[in-house]
Formats: structure tokens, sequence, C-alpha cells
């Protein structure tokens, strides 16, 4: 169990992985260890966690159930302010857009930054959704649409713009077709990220 210091300070990584291949074998473990091998053990495992955790970003970290219930939340909070747009426009122009820019920087800092997760595309892709519709006049019929369709999210789990967001060339592995829209947007609703439902075994040998 002694490894110089030099050997340790030059190559730490090799010491890291020498050390767990080395500690961790079946045949080392019923040989008498000193208190520093069981410190150098101690480190070893903890500085594998943490050198795993270090690839992990923040959203990875939550339990399930804590990201089903924000993402819940947050979207809730938004439709509410979708609803009071309809008593005074100046809840569209504020609180959704303000409020819709806020939860793309949540996102963005959940994933390190990242704007290629699908959560990350869905937010960014709505900010400019309710922007347009909240901003020009003409197409305020995007705030009618994101009305009906955020109360679809929140009370069935239905998320038709994630549905359309997973339709662009990045998300999808399969080409565009008239199955693939079916799919996409019959597909029963589910928690977690959409998945279009699986192509038939007899319809994927055509």
């Amino acid at each position: 169990y002694t490894l110089s210091q030099a050997t340790v300070t030059a190559r730490p990584y090799c010491f890291r992985n020498l050390a767990r291949n080395t500690l961790a074998t079946p045949s080392n473990k019923s040989l008498p260890r000193t208190p520093t091998a069981h410190l150098l053990v101690s480190f070893v495992e903890d500085y594998g966690k943490l050198d795993v955790m270090s690839d992990v970003n923040a959203w990875d970290r939550l339990n399930p159930l804590a990201r089903s219930r924000l993402v819940w939340w947050l979207w809730a909070v938004i439709w509410v302010g979708l609803v009071a747009g309809y008593y005074d426009r100046r809840w569209w122009e504020v609180f959704v857009v303000g409020f819709s820019a806020a939860q793309v920087i949540l996102f963005l800092a959940l994933f390190d930054g990242k704007v290629s997760p699908f959560p990350v595309q869905v937010r960014i892709a709505y900010l400019l959704w309710v922007a347009i519709g909240s901003y020009v006049p003409s197409c305020e019929i995007l705030m009618h649409i994101t009305t009906v369709g955020n109360f679809a999210n929140i009370a069935l789990d239905y998320c038709p713009l994630a549905r359309m967001m997973s339709l662009l060339p990045w998300n999808r592995n399969h080409p565009m077709s008239w199955d693939l829209l079916v799919r996409t947007f019959l597909t029963p609703p589910s928690k977690g990220r959409f998945q279009p439902k699986s192509q038939p075994a007899d319809s994927k040998e055509k």
C-alpha cells in the first residue's frame, strides 16, 4: 500500500485507477490494513464519487419526483398568467414573457448552459412563441393556442409543443413521414420527455 509522493503528485489519475484496482480486488480484502491504508481506501472511494458526479448536471441530480413537480408548477404558473391575460393584456406582455424567460435561464443553469438538451429547446421555443404572440398584434392567436395547449400539458401531460419539437431533424431518429406525424400526435400522454409510440413490426418491414 505504499506509493511514493512523487508518483501520487505526478500521476494523480493513474494513482486513482491503480488504487481502485489494487485495493478493491477480492484477494486484498482479507489482507490486514493499517490506518493509513484505510484512509487511502476512503480517499479513493470519495474521489471517485466526486469524479463521477462532476459529469452529471444539476437536472440529473434531482430525483424524478422533484423534476416532475418543478416542471408542473412552472407550467401551471404560466397558465395562470395566460388566463389573466384575457382580462389585462399586460399579463401576457410582462408576466408570461418574463416568467418564460426566467424559465429558460433556470433550465440553462440546470443543464450547464447547454441549449441542446430537449427540455431547454422546448422552453426557448416557448419563449419565442409567447413573445411573438404577445407583441405582434396579428399573431395573437398564438396566445389562444398556448392557453389550450398549456392546459392540456398540466392536466393531461399532453404537451403539443414538445411533440412538435420532437419532429425537428436533430430531435428525431426517423425520416419525416405521415406515419411519424400520426404517431407523434396520437401517442397517449406520458411523464417525462415525449417519445413517439414505437412503429409496429409489420410496418417497419415495408
